[in-house]
């Protein structure tokens, strides 16, 4: 599992991405997907955008991304 969070946090700060996409380049399930956003939650705290254009399929609707990190 620690992979797969990890993978998930390196496709969603690098873009938006809708939970299709996000399923597909992580190649996980919804249910691992709900998982792994509740275990990141508290640390890295992703951003649920209702209007967003995913950017890998372009489609507009729910997009989750991470903050970018400040320096």
């Amino acid at each position: 599992m620690p992979q797969r969070l990890a993978l998930l946090a390196a496709l969603i700060v690098e873009r938006p991405l809708c939970r299709p996409c996000i399923v597909d380049k992580a190649g996980i399930s919804q249910a691992e997907l709900d998982a792994a956003l509740a275990s990141i939650q508290p640390v890295l705290a992703p951003e649920v955008h209702h209007e967003g254009r995913c950017r890998a399929c372009g489609n507009i609707g729910v997009v989750i991304s991470l903050p970018r990190p400040s320096h």
